[in-house]
């Protein structure tokens, strides 16, 4: 499960535009190390909330539930992003 976990955190987070800040606050300060640790302490924060959260959802509400609300609000982002792009 680790290592399922990390390679899709891993896959998701390359490229995306967290990297890109982090890249731009590393050439801004010339501080690799404090903003590594400072973007590392960041991600542990909110993926323990994201752990911490669903674990006490997943008590009250059942998981085909939560499953079908959560791609239901991707696919209202999908359908705003398009939206958005016509305008």
């Amino acid at each position: 499960m680790f290592f399922t976990t990390f390679t899709i955190v891993a896959l998701a987070e390359f490229g995306d535009i967290t990297q890109i800040l982090i890249a731009n606050l590393t050439a801004k300060y010339r501080d690799p190390v404090g903003v590594f640790v400072g973007a590392t302490v960041g991600f542990w924060i909110v993926s323990g909330l994201g752990v911490l959260s669903g674990k006490t959802i997943t008590r009250v509400v059942p998981l085909a539930l939560i499953r079908r609300l959560s791609g239901l609000v991707l696919l209202g982002f999908g359908i705003w992003t398009i939206v958005s792009l016509v305008k």
